[in-house]
């Protein structure tokens, strides 16, 4: 029977490296998002139509491609602080400058020398609906929307390859934990496979209603063990064949263990 890390491998490839070819695809894929799908950037500020800004030079850019075509279908990035004062070291400090110390989120809770903003989190809807139109010779997974259907169940596989994305970085950089600003659905479809984040006050407005939350890097990995064992085991993987330490597989193998014995999850 074929494995969740194998089928997912198969079909996607999470690419962290900061070449300039990635890159390009990533700001391309960004034009395609922002600019001409949401609306929420004016394309006639765009050079080549690829979407940057200032916080490009000192973030860590991810992207997911699908192997048969080769088409880039998601990006993210993971914004660092500047060295020094720089004024706003992340994006979501730009519209709400106050909004972290007013709500006691010091530097003891978030350590803003190993903290990344989760930005730009991309999926095309239109590389979405092109491989749909393409299906594998043979197949018998289907491709439906942002899911693939693998033993009955569908999962969202793109966004998986983005938070693969951004575990792979924060390993390989030194990320202790995430800021990020999302979509309330996101953070509901995130938080049923353990990805889940705690919240900063209530919903407030960045282009349309946007959670502002935060998270420990090792800590959300504990959570999808307990939540979905197949996703634990191929971020786990995906970490270690890089050469990185997975620091919650302590967690994992007592998980597993306790699988085998019958005794179940906590």
């Amino acid at each position: 029977m074929v494995n969740f890390s194998f089928f997912f491998n198969h079909h996607l490839e999470v690419i962290t490296e900061s070449k300039e070819e990635i890159l390009d695809e990533s700001f391309k894929l960004r034009y395609q998002v922002y600019c001409l799908e949401k609306g929420f950037e004016k394309h006639e500020t765009c050079v080549a139509r690829k979407e940057q800004d200032e916080f490009d030079a000192h973030s860590l850019h991810g992207i997911v491609k699908h192997r048969d075509t080769a088409t880039t279908m998601a990006t993210v990035r993971l914004v660092r602080p500047q060295p020094g004062d720089s004024g706003f070291d992340f994006p979501l400090e730009q519209p709400y400058p106050d909004l972290l110390i007013d709500h006691g989120i010091t530097d003891d809770v978030l350590p803003r020398a190993t903290t990344g903003e989760i930005s730009r989190f991309a999926i095309s809807k239109r590389c979405q609906r092109l491989i749909r139109k393409k299906p594998r010779a043979g197949d018998s997974e289907r491709v439906t929307g942002a899911g693939w259907q693998f033993n009955g169940r569908r999962y969202p596989l793109v966004t998986f390859g983005l938070f693969i994305a951004l575990m792979r970085l924060s390993a390989s950089h030194g990320i202790t934990h995430w800021l990020a600003i999302m979509e309330p659905s996101l953070l509901r479809l995130l938080a049923r496979f353990g990805i889940s984040f705690t919240p900063i006050g209530g919903v407030i407005e960045y282009h349309g209603l946007r959670q502002p939350c935060y998270g420990a890097v090792d800590q959300i990995g504990r959570q999808v063990g307990r939540a979905d064992l197949d996703l634990f085991e191929l971020v786990k993987r995906d970490i270690e064949d890089g050469g990185q330490e997975f620091s919650a597989g302590t967690y994992y193998d007592a998980q597993r263990a306790r699988s085998a014995l019958g005794l179940g999850q906590r």
